[in-house]
């Protein structure tokens, strides 16, 4: 058996306040997840960004490892300031690529390494 809450009187009121609430829940989601991935967005652009700030690091060579930095830290600061999904997906797509490429480019510039430069 259904009991209906004591403050409402009738049937209608408890059909009127379910409506509203699903009103409400509608109304928040729209309004909170759009927030929600937004900085879903944020924290996987910062990960992605110390991810790739870690692999920059293990360059031998000061200039490859200076540009690296440099380029991602540019990178970064413009998509921080994105707020459409769309641009962001895209950028982290690209910016995963760029991880697996500066990944492997880390490992030949170890197997094979430069001399030193003046700067190091």
């Amino acid at each position: 058996m259904i009991m209906r809450p004591r403050h409402l009187t009738s049937w209608n009121q408890v059909k009127e306040a379910i409506d509203l609430l699903q009103k409400l829940n509608h109304t928040a989601q729209a309004v909170y997840f759009p927030l929600a991935s937004a900085m879903n967005y944020q924290l996987l652009l910062q990960s992605l960004s110390s991810n790739l700030l870690k692999e920059a690091q293990k360059f031998t060579d000061y200039n490859m490892r200076a540009y690296f930095v440099r380029k991602i830290n540019k990178t970064f600061k413009n998509l921080s300031q994105v707020e459409d999904p769309k641009i962001l997906e895209t950028g982290i797509k690209k910016n995963e690529e760029l991880l697996g490429v500066l990944t492997r480019q880390v490992t030949l510039n170890n197997i094979y390494p430069s001399g030193k430069s003046v700067i190091e």
